[in-house]
C-alpha cells in the first residue's frame, strides 16, 4: 500500500528511493554494500523537509521503503543520480519493482497539477494515491498502460527456435521478444496476435500466459506470454522492428539482462521447447 505524504520520517533505518526526473540516487561503486541509500531519521531530516513529494511505497525484506522526489539532484557521499535502468543489473526484481514504483508515483504527481477537464488546479488526495479537482468533482488516478510481451517459438529439442527482433529503440546488437500496447476494445490475446503479425508478418497459436512485470518507462504493465508459430514468413515492418529472425536457443544473439520479463520469457520458451 502506498501512503502519500507521511508527516514524519521513520525513526528506524529505511531505504530511500531519491528520485529526480527518471533518475534514482544509487551508489557509485558497483560493489557497494548498500546500492540505495539506507538512512535513519537524523540523516534524512534535511532531505525529508525539502523533498517536493514523499510517500511510503512498500517494504523490502522487512525494511520500509520511501520515495523522496526532489527538484534538484541530491548530493550524498558515495551516491549519484543515475538512470533507473542501471538498477536492473544491480538489484533483484523486488527492489527494482519498488524503484520503478517510486519513479511512476513521482511522475504521476509531477504531471498532474491541473485538471484535464476544466484546467483548474488539482489537489492531492490524502487517503489514496490520486488527485482531485474541486471545481468539476473529477478524481484522477495514476495511468497504467497495459502491454503484451511474447516469446514466439517453434520446433522442439536442439532444433527449436525463438523469434527475436531488433527494434528501433534497442541498443546496437540487442535482440528481444516482441511487445506492444493494448488498444481500446482488445483482449490481451487479440493484441498479441495483432502485434506479432504487424511487426513480423507471423501468425501464432497456443497462446499461454506466463507472468507480468511493471515497466516504469514511464507507466507500463507488461503481461508476458509464450506463443507457438503457426505460419508466415518473417518480414520486419521497418517501423517498430528493423530486423527479426529465428534463433536456436544455443546460438542466441545479445538479449535483455536477467531480471527483465523479456529474459524470463526467453527461458520459458526454452523450457517449452525441451531445450
Amino acid at each position: 500500500m502506498i501512503v502519500p505524504r507521511p508527516e514524519n520520517a521513520p525513526d528506524q533505518v529505511a531505504i530511500y528511493m531519491i528520485v529526480n526526473g527518471n533518475k534514482v540516487l544509487q551508489s557509485v561503486p558497483e560493489d557497494a554494500a548498500n546500492i540505495l541509500p539506507q538512512l535513519d531519521s537524523k540523516a534524512v531530516a534535511s532531505l525529508w523537509q525539502h523533498a517536493a513529494y514523499r510517500a511510503r511505497i512498500g517494504t523490502y525484506q522487512g525494511t520500509p521503503v520511501y520515495l523522496l522526489d526532489t527538484d534538484e539532484p541530491v548530493e550524498l557521499a558515495g551516491f549519484e543520480s543515475l538512470p533507473l535502468r542501471q538498477l536492473l543489473h544491480r538489484v533483484d526484481s523486488q527492489l527494482f519493482a519498488l524503484a520503478g514504483r517510486a519513479c511512476q508515483v513521482a511522475y504521476f504527481i509531477r504531471t498532474h497539477l491541473f485538471c484535464s477537464q476544466c484546467g483548474q488546479g488539482l489537489e492531492e488526495v490524502t487517503d489514496e494515491l490520486a488527485v482531485y479537482c474541486r471545481t468539476c468533482d473529477y478524481r484522477t488516478y495514476p495511468r497504467i498502460s497495459p502491454c503484451i510481451i511474447v516469446a514466439v517459438y517453434r520446433g522442439h529439442g536442439d532444433s527449436a527456435e525463438i523469434l527475436l527482433a531488433h527494434g528501433v529503440r534497442h541498443p546496437e546488437g540487442l535482440y528481444s521478444v516482441l511487445a506492444g500496447f493494448v488498444e481500446s476494445g482488445e483482449t490481451l490475446e487479440q493484441c498479441l496476435a495483432r502485434e506479432v503479425f504487424e511487426e513480423t508478418g507471423v501468425d501464432v497459436e497456443c497462446i499461454e500466459y506466463v507472468m507480468s512485470q511493471p515497466w516504469p518507462f514511464p507507466h507500463s504493465l507488461m503481461m508476458g506470454f509464450t506463443a507457438r508459430y503457426r505460419d508466415g514468413d518473417v518480414t520486419p515492418d521497418g517501423n517498430e522492428v528493423l530486423a527479426a529472425n529465428w534463433f536456436t536457443f544455443n546460438a542466441l544473439p545479445k538479449t535483455p539482462p536477467p531480471g527483465t520479463i523479456a529474459a524470463q520469457l526467453i527461458d520459458a520458451a526454452r523450457t517449452k521447447c525441451g531445450c
